[in-house]
């Protein structure tokens, strides 16, 4: 409105300071928002902001004003500043959180008023928003839902003013979540399900891991670092196969430049694995975690797998776009001793490898003696096994040349060493091979019935071309320390740090030293169910996409579900529920179980016993007249008009409420 000239502004509306009790738990809520982030950030952002809360909390005790504006302004950009210098940029999910937090603590600075009040509560709701881009596990979706309670509780105290008190908002707030749950629970299940990353994917850092990369070049790490964290889930459609056959495929490098093995750059081709006659065939599930690559791991060999894979000529399977978040698929598997050589052509994998004199030597003296590709195999591996070689988790590095270094100078490695060598050696002999990576074995959860693989399980074995037959796999790992097939690296890094790993040790000697104590057992049952809770976590909720979602709905009995009908579905189901939420809510409902109703029920027992009523006559007056009518009910009709007048017109509990209905229906004229 413009005012004219020489006339008096009008006074501003006076600012309303929020309630002292929303004010601190608003301070809590964004402590606890905060937290996950802050584990996240370096130290000094947290101590700084701590230190602003617990001002603007001294300044609340004390009824001072909050800091000026010019010193918020400074406060400001020296955070900024801050982050800048720490990361070098404000952008990026890192940097992103480090400013997030802080203005959310200098917005807590500055909040005097009850506007100031809900645009904080909604800054803490972005707060834990953004907490997902970094974890989405079941203890962050909890942690979540009790920030986002708070913030409705404290929107709730915000409003109220002061005329709620903190249980009776979390009541309310409680009721009003368990009201839109059913809606919530309708749309997640029908709600149309799209390909695509919502959350994206953990930051990549530089550290050596046992993951998996595309190219191998062993003796470049000079100590492996054991990664425990998850790379997928196997939940398996009947018996899984044992320990030793549970090799998962996922790479096969072909190219060797005489130090690393990197993958063709041919484009393989999609094929049709065919099981053998009267071969087993495993079927399972299998979620994996986000990679961002296309590999998708699958148990040798691979026959088929559903969704939006593919198995090439190599025995791989590949996903159409990168794997940016959870994924679950469905495949079948057959062992076989060969992969016939009519689905993998195996291009370059017969190229002669870059070695050294002394390597060459040492292949062509293996094939000296004559025989095929198995035969020169087996004097490879014998020869792992009589001379000097130790499997080790921490190999020493090697030079420019690590096949000659590991043969004949170190001997000792892990199982990239013993590939890469033994295919170097069989191609220096005249014959194809290559190297596959994967993982191998994995970890049984009695509590849920699947297994786990870990990145620690990451493995690598070699493959040879046997003529007529096709391709074989041979683990020249299997020759110099078979536990590590047969008991898992896991257990071998136990050996390694009871100083037994290479030891000539019996296997009963080897049990007592794997065994563990009551307590060490208890607390691995609590890791497993943990783990359980998290994989249905990632089953139904993180990978339910929509393949998850069209195996759901068939499982319910809808044979096939489209776009149109679970539209169709979700519009109806939540107009259903939002009918029935009204009539239960509205004030025909709530005229059911009010004075109202009994006293309404008492006039109609008058109606049939052919008194009449007036519309104009008080509760009162129509006993009197009643009692006049039906002197024998005197008692009961003075006793329902009381109670329903107490009701009505009187503050009175449920315990009178219960006397009228009672009486009303006991009533007799």
């Amino acid at each position: 409105m413009k005012i004219p000239f020489g006339l008096p502004r009008p006074p501003r509306a006076p600012i309303r300071p929020p309630a002292p009790r929303a004010l601190y738990l608003l301070f809590a809520t964004t402590v606890l928002a905060s937290v996950p982030h802050l584990l996240m950030q370096p130290p000094w952002l947290g101590a700084v902001f701590v230190a602003i809360i617990a001002w603007r909390l001294v300044i609340a005790r004390r009824g001072d004003t909050p800091p000026r504006a010019l010193v918020r302004a400074a406060l400001s950009v020296a955070m900024v500043a801050l982050v800048i210098v720490q990361y070098q940029t404000i952008f990026g999910r890192t940097a992103g959180s480090a400013l997030l937090v802080s203005f959310a603590a200098l917005k807590i600075l500055e909040t005097s008023s009850l506007r100031d009040a809900m645009f904080c509560n909604i800054l803490v709701t972005i707060v834990v928003v953004a907490a997902f881009l970094f974890d989405q596990s079941p203890a962050t979706a909890a942690w979540g839902l009790a920030c986002v309670l708070l913030v409705i509780v404290n929107f709730t105290l915000l409003v109220s003013r002061g005329s709620f008190t903190a249980g009776r908002a979390l009541g309310l707030t409680t009721r009003i979540v368990a009201l839109g749950l059913p809606i919530a629970l309708v749309a997640y299940v029908l709600f149309p399900r799209i390909e695509g990353s919502l959350w994206g994917i953990a930051e990549q850092t530089n550290d050596a891991v046992t993951g998996l990369s595309d190219r191998v070049e062993p003796g470049s790490i000079s100590r492996l670092n054991l990664d425990e964290a998850v790379a997928f889930r196997v939940d398996f459609q009947g018996d899984a196969p044992p320990r030793p056959e549970r090799y998962w495929r996922l790479l096969v490098l072909e190219q060797f430049d005489g130090r690393a093995w990197s993958r063709s750059s041919r484009n393989a081709r999609r094929v049709q694995i065919k099981p053998g006659e009267q071969a087993v065939i495993y079927r399972y599930d299998l979620t994996l975690e986000p990679t961002d690559k296309r590999w998708l791991p699958v148990l040798e060999l691979p026959l088929s797998i559903e969704g939006s894979g593919r198995i090439n000529e190599l025995a791989l399977a590949r996903a159409r776009r990168p794997v940016s978040e959870r994924r679950r698929y469905r495949a079948a598997s057959s062992p076989a001793t060969y992969l016939s050589e009519d689905v993998a052509t195996g291009a370059g994998a017969n190229r002669p490898p870059h070695v050294t004199d002394e390597v060459l030597a040492l292949a062509r003296s293996f094939a000296a003696d004559g025989g095929g590709a198995e035969a020169v195999t087996s004097r490879i591996l014998s020869y792992f096994r009589e001379q000097p070689f130790h499997y080790t988790l921490t190999p020493p590095p090697t030079g420019e040349a690590p096949v000659h270094d590991f043969l004949f100078e170190t001997r000792r490695g892990y199982c990239e060493h013993y590939a890469s060598a033994f295919a170097a050696l069989m191609r220096a002999a005249g014959f194809e091979a290559r190297v596959v990576l994967g993982y191998q074995g994995g970890e049984f959860n009695p509590s849920g019935g699947y297994y786990i693989v870990r990145q620690y399980d990451a493995h690598a074995w070699a493959e040879i071309r046997v003529p007529g037959r096709g391709w074989r796999r041979i683990d020249p790992t299997a020759a110099v320390a078979p536990e590590r097939v047969d008991m898992g690296l896991e257990a071998l890094r136990r050996l390694a740090s009871a100083g037994a790993l290479g030891s000539e040790l019996d296997a009963e000697s080897i049990r007592a030293l794997l065994q563990v104590d009551w307590l060490d057992a208890r607390v691995r049952q609590l890791v497993l169910l943990g783990d359980l809770l998290t994989y249905q976590w990632n089953t139904w909720v993180m990978a339910y996409g929509p393949e998850q979602q069209q195996l759901l709905l068939r499982q319910l009995g809808i044979r096939a579900p489209n776009w149109t009908w679970m539209i169709l579905a979700l519009t109806a189901s939540v107009s259903a529920f939002v009918l029935v939420t009204w009539v239960l809510l509205s004030g025909a409902g709530r005229q059911r179980a009010s004075p109202q109703k009994y006293y309404t029920r008492f006039l109609r027992k008058l109606a049939r016993a052919g008194f009449a009523t007036r519309r104009s006559e008080g509760p009162r007056d129509l006993a009197r007249r009643a009692a006049a009518r039906f002197p024998r009910a005197q008692g009961q009709i003075e006793s329902i008009t009381g109670h329903y007048a107490a009701l009505v017109y009187a503050p009175a509990g449920r315990a009178r409420l219960a006397d009228l209905r009672k009486e009303v229906r006991q009533l007799r004229l």
